[in-house]
């Protein structure tokens, strides 16, 4: 996990909503990277156990859903770290959506 907090993150802001599409519901993603997501639980009622594998979709902005398996490596009460598999967010798709949030200030 210490690989994946070296990558560049994308942290969104209130007025973006970005989601994740999970078996449990959707969810608001707070900041996502290449290989990892930490994605809020308010509201979840089934939490996946750290450990379990789960597939889902990143909804980052405009643009097609992005299809993604991960494994769930942390939890709290509110929020979880979900580490991807290849092949992830594609870099670019995180990069055009900085640019765009950019140009919103």
């Amino acid at each position: 996990m210490d690989d994946l907090r070296s990558t560049p993150r994308m942290t969104f802001p209130a007025d973006l909503t970005a989601t994740a599409l999970l078996p449990s519901g959707t969810h608001y993603i707070l900041d996502c990277a290449p290989q990892g997501l930490r994605v809020a639980l308010a509201g979840a009622e089934s939490r996946p156990r750290v450990g379990e594998r789960i597939a889902g979709a990143a909804r980052l902005g405009p643009g097609p859903e992005i299809p993604f398996v991960a494994t769930v490596v942390w939890t709290t009460s509110r929020e979880m770290g979900l580490e991807l598999e290849p092949p992830g967010i594609p870099a670019r798709v995180i990069d055009s959506n900085l640019v765009r949030l950019a140009r919103q200030v």
